[in-house]
């Protein structure tokens, strides 16, 4: 079997694709291997679908555990005001985790891979073992 290529925008590869003799253990190092810049260039590619189609109350529990997010972090992505629908408070979230840098881009992934592994799919060309 043989793991799909993580495409960047504009159909190009940031390294050769790795055969996935472990399967998602490969996978999971084909992503770590991206430095932070190519794993937020591939999410910001998929903006629209990632905010359209991910529901935050399902991903904030795995992103506190991973500490990338905290409890005020995680109140203000569900409960905040100014946040009037699902879209917003995935937006603001991808915002909050962009600023936790190449660990908050690998939560995320990882976090989709559980909850919504076609999206996960959709922008790693990877399938969730």
């Amino acid at each position: 079997r043989e793991c799909g290529a993580l495409l960047l925008p504009h159909g190009r590869l940031p390294r050769p694709s790795i055969p996935a003799m472990a399967g998602s253990c490969q996978a999971d190092t084909e992503l770590r291997d991206l430095d932070e810049e190519q794993l937020w260039e591939i999410l910001e590619s998929h903006r629209y679908r990632i905010v359209r189609s991910t529901c935050p109350n399902r991903l904030t529990p795995y992103l506190r555990q991973a500490k990338v997010l905290d409890q005020l972090d995680e109140e203000e992505v569900l409960h905040g005001p100014q946040f009037t629908n699902s879209a917003m408070r995935v937006g603001h979230m991808l915002d909050l985790l962009k600023t936790r840098g190449k660990n908050g881009a690998l939560a995320f992934l990882e976090s989709l891979k559980l909850h919504n592994p076609d999206t996960y799919t959709l922008i790693t060309g990877l399938e969730p073992s």
